[in-house]
């Protein structure tokens, strides 16, 4: 059976309120750590006086009781150099984790997993895949930080939160925006009741350690994708229900009044963010739905994939035009 290394990056007084708040309600409900406690370890990354402050938790303390617990002190952090710390903490977890031989689950502080969510991801590990693709839905975490600290969701209940709490850089990154995203990493077309997702990088939710990843540098979603091997990739967010609780500060603002999107601005982006190497990556669809109802996505998905089509056209056309 796979064991399982959970690792935390958790700093600051925003970051420990929902560690302690959504992440650790959902975490400790009996369907999740407490199911699976035996093949679980957890690592935590934090600095002196944020651990200070999380010794101070109930909910921290329950962890340690359960599961084998190490922490690792960084030094005082700034919320925005969240991706810095990310990347600077994957390399050491990716170690540990093959030292245990176990499967890493790099899980930051913002987010929140489903009821039941823990013994999943360990039996897609236990039948043989390497890693499981899968992306979070991004809610704004001042509308449900509240609901979620409150009481584990099932998915159902947490995407009935998470749909009308969709975080403004989701909804500034709608192709069809009249004012499109500043940073337009995720692209995304919706209707009133779901919507698709496309993106260069990829978020592993799990993954066994590889030897090419013992030497990878840079965010989790961006590095481990290139290394796995037998990929799972849960393109229905239904299957593997993790949300991100982000404040509403995060890429605040995340628009241009009056810009539009195209196929030759957003590869302009790219190729300034360092994105084209992934361009692949755009044709797969993540679909964010209701788990029970399962509206049909086909539309959407086509008007992606036209998109998307259109984007490889023009950089295809512009790397022909280069080297003539």
């Amino acid at each position: 059976m796979t064991k399982l290394l959970l690792s935390t990056l958790c700093y600051g007084p925003e970051y420990a309120g929902l560690f302690v708040g959504p992440y650790c309600t959902a975490l400790l409900h009996p369907s999740n750590l407490p199911a699976v406690k035996d093949r679980v370890a957890f690592e935590l990354y934090t600095d002196q006086q944020t651990l200070d402050d999380l010794r101070q938790s109930m909910q921290f303390r329950k962890i340690q009781q359960l599961v084998e617990t190490t922490v690792y002190v960084i030094q005082p952090s700034q919320y925005e150099e969240r991706y810095q710390r990310q990347a600077e903490t994957l390399l050491p977890a990716l170690k540990h984790a093959a030292a245990m031989d176990a499967a890493l689950m790099s899980f930051n502080a913002d987010q929140c997993m489903s009821i039941g969510l823990l013994p999943k991801i360990l039996k897609a590990l236990d039948d043989g895949h390497g890693a499981i693709a899968a992306m979070p839905f991004r809610t704004t975490a001042e509308q449900i930080h509240r609901q979620l600290a409150e009481a584990a969701k099932t998915p159902d209940e947490l995407f009935e939160l998470a749909f009308p709490a969709m975080h403004p850089i989701l909804i500034a990154n709608h192709w069809e925006s009249a004012t499109f995203s500043n940073v337009p990493y995720q692209l995304v077309w919706s209707d009133a009741e779901q919507f698709v997702l496309r993106m260069t990088s990829v978020n592993l939710l799990a993954v066994k350690p590889t030897p090419a990843m013992l030497t990878a540098t840079g965010c989790p979603d961006m590095v481990l994708w290139q290394h796995a091997e037998n990929v799972l990739f849960a393109t229905d967010w239904a299957d593997f229900p993790v949300v991100a609780v982000e404040p509403l500060h995060c890429f605040w603002p995340a628009w241009t009044i009056g810009k539009r999107a195209s196929p030759h601005n957003w590869l302009d982006f790219a190729r300034t963010a360092g994105l084209t190497d992934a361009l692949a990556n755009l044709n797969t669809a993540w679909v964010f739905r209701h788990p029970t109802k399962r509206t049909d996505p086909a539309a959407l998905i086509d008007q992606s994939q036209t998109v998307v089509d259109a984007i490889t056209r023009v950089s295809v056309g512009a790397t022909i035009a280069l080297t003539a």
